[in-house]
């Protein structure tokens, strides 16, 4: 195994697409996955067993044995070096928002393609938020709901509101840019629109209009 690769764990109750899954992972040549766990237990007995721990864990929340908010819960309290990234069909901005809350680096649907797959596990491999794009959306619009962001749908387009739920999540400028696929220079361009538009001075300030993500 070679020092500097990105090691793996993948948990899925479906073998198939485990298989697949570490298919893809392994087409670049810097990740490498180690094993394939379909449940909780298995998991955990494989890292209390470990001399060097993974660097991300790839889990489904739907296990052969429990449910995958443990699991995630219990990697983050007593394994927290290794970044989990959630893997899921649910878009329900509830269940991203529970995950993040226990420890989570990440959400991502199922539907995605395959270099947005990759690129959700370099992410989270560097300590960087990820969320999809449909489920960072529907937290965006929860948190309207809630009155935590202030309604102005004439004014903000889908690209502001979309940095704007990044910034929520505390990414930074280099983050938003990596995630969304466009420079610095343009996500810094947004935040000064919003900031105009929302009547913000400070990013501090603009950071307010999203408030935090529940529990």
């Amino acid at each position: 195994m070679h020092k500097n690769k990105t090691t793996l764990v993948i948990v899925d109750d479906h073998p198939v697409l485990r298989r697949g899954l570490k298919a893809l992972i392994e087409q670049d040549s810097q990740l490498q996955v180690r094993r394939e766990f379909a449940g909780i237990r298995q998991t955990l007995d494989y890292l209390e067993k470990c001399q060097s721990l993974p660097h991300v864990a790839l889990v489904d929340l739907s296990l052969q044995d429990g449910n995958g908010i443990d699991l995630i819960k219990t990697i983050a309290n007593r394994f927290s070096a290794i970044k989990v990234l959630v893997l899921s069909i649910l878009e329900e901005s509830v269940f991203a928002a529970r995950c993040l809350a226990v420890g989570a680096r990440g959400y991502i649907m199922k539907s995605e393609g395959p270099d947005r797959m990759l690129a959700a596990v370099r992410a989270v491999a560097k300590g960087q938020l990820w969320l999809s794009e449909s489920v960072s959306l529907a937290l965006i619009d929860k948190q309207i709901a809630n009155g935590r962001v202030e309604p102005q749908p004439e004014k903000l387009s889908r690209r502001e509101r979309e940095v704007l739920g990044y910034i929520r999540q505390g990414f930074k400028s280099g983050e938003i840019a990596s995630i969304m696929g466009i420079s610095s220079k343009t996500v810094n361009s947004h935040k000064e629109s919003l900031k105009q538009k929302l009547g913000a001075i400070t990013a501090s300030q603009l950071a307010v209009y999203a408030g935090p993500v529940d529990a």
